[in-house]
């Protein structure tokens, strides 16, 4: 993979979810799979630190939702949490789905926060069948975007859904 702007050669490991019935490959040296009931959580292998914001790819399923309620529901989150919406497109990178992503705001002026930990918050809402979904949720702070943005990228190109 290629990561900010240098080459990398990663070790990946399959990591198969039977009962919300999908698999993705993870970077094992640097992420781990927590694994909480309906909400798988990939998260970093070694805390980050005290100071750093939380950094996290989640992976859920919605059954029952539109698609609209669904996204409607991301965005209203998204803004009671104080984040602008910043584009919202379906994708077919790095796996096709809906793509919303997020940033937060700044109290004081409404805009975009600017500062290496401003957080980020991509959803990619990916359609199973007729109101049945998946939810891939990326949080990571600015600095990182670079960094575990990319390595979450590369790791949800693996995303497979098991039928």
């Amino acid at each position: 993979i290629e990561l900010e702007g240098m080459t990398e050669t990663t070790d990946v490991q399959l990591h198969a979810n039977e009962a919300l019935r999908y698999v993705i490959y993870i970077d094992e040296e640097r992420y781990k799979m927590e694994e909480a009931g309906d909400v798988d959580r990939i998260v970093t292998k070694e805390p980050l630190g005290e100071g750093y914001p939380e950094v996290y790819m989640e992976i859920s399923q919605e059954i029952g939702k539109s698609k609209e309620e669904l996204i409607q529901g991301i965005k209203e989150d998204s803004m009671r949490k104080d984040f602008l919406i910043t584009n919202e497109e379906k994708v077919s990178e790095p796996v096709e789905s809906i793509l919303i992503e997020t940033i937060e705001q700044d109290e004081t002026t409404g805009e975009m926060r600017h500062g290496w930990d401003t957080m980020i918050e991509k959803y990619y809402v990916i359609e199973v069948s007729e109101n049945h979904f998946f939810i891939v949720k990326q949080v990571y702070f600015q600095e990182a975007a670079e960094g575990h943005g990319a390595r979450f990228y590369h790791m949800l190109t693996s995303f497979d859904i098991i039928h």
